[in-house]
């Protein structure tokens, strides 16, 4: 089974990307590239959904919205799993 998962990105002042999952509350991930971000995301992800499981993912109209998100942006994730 496909499934995925949004992601809130953000640059710091050293140009990493950091996000955090809503789905997954209290998990992040930061990396230099936006490539090394979405891996690192997956890795994440996996080890907390071992321990929780695979919740229903967020369609992207329900995300939470803040003031600051003009300054990120959000990414989707894909996972491939067994359910």
């Amino acid at each position: 089974m496909s499934r995925g998962y949004f992601a809130f990105v953000r640059r710091d002042a050293d140009r990493r990307y950091h996000a955090t999952l809503p789905d997954f509350p209290g998990c992040t991930a930061e990396a230099d590239t936006l490539e090394a971000l979405t891996s690192a995301v997956r890795e994440t992800v996996r080890e907390q959904a071992r321990s929780t499981g695979w919740p229903a993912a967020t369609r992207l109209e329900a995300l939470p919205r803040a003031p600051g998100d003009h300054e990120g942006f959000w990414l989707m994730v894909d996972f491939a799993h067994q359910g």
